[in-house]
């Protein structure tokens, strides 16, 4: 029994460190940063997060940045193993974004249709 008690003090006190660590990463990367919950708009997903996103990503945006935000979203995608080949050539540069994407009506087994939070397109319909 001590013997068990002794396991666990020791895991408990490893799992304490990992946990340290990982608080000194995200404070290093900045990933306690949440813009949202300091403007304490973090539930307002319609009105806030999706038009803040949207207009970050849309090549037209009046950040002025034009396509930065976009190009950079999409080489972090392109680094995931799920992201479609035919968005190779997605051209960043004619590309805009439509926050709350209307597709029509919802059916009755909620399967098509409603809106969509954030829809990126380019000239060619990508």
């Amino acid at each position: 029994m001590g013997s068990n008690i002794s396991t666990m003090k020791n895991l408990l006190s490893q799992i304490s460190e990992i946990k340290k660590k990982y608080s000194e990463i995200a404070e290093i990367k900045g990933d306690n940063f949440n813009l949202f919950q300091i403007l304490n708009v973090q539930t307002d997903e319609v009105g806030t997060h999706s038009a803040f996103l949207c207009e970050l990503l849309n090549a037209r945006g009046s950040h002025g940045m034009k396509n930065l935000f976009i190009e950079i979203f999409i080489n972090q995608q392109k680094k995931k193993d799920r992201f479609p080949k035919k968005l190779e050539a997605f051209e960043t540069e004619s590309s805009y974004a439509w926050s709350e994407y209307f597709i029509g009506p919802i059916s009755d087994d909620k399967t098509k249709g409603g809106k969509i939070d954030i829809l990126l397109t380019d000239n060619k319909k990508k």
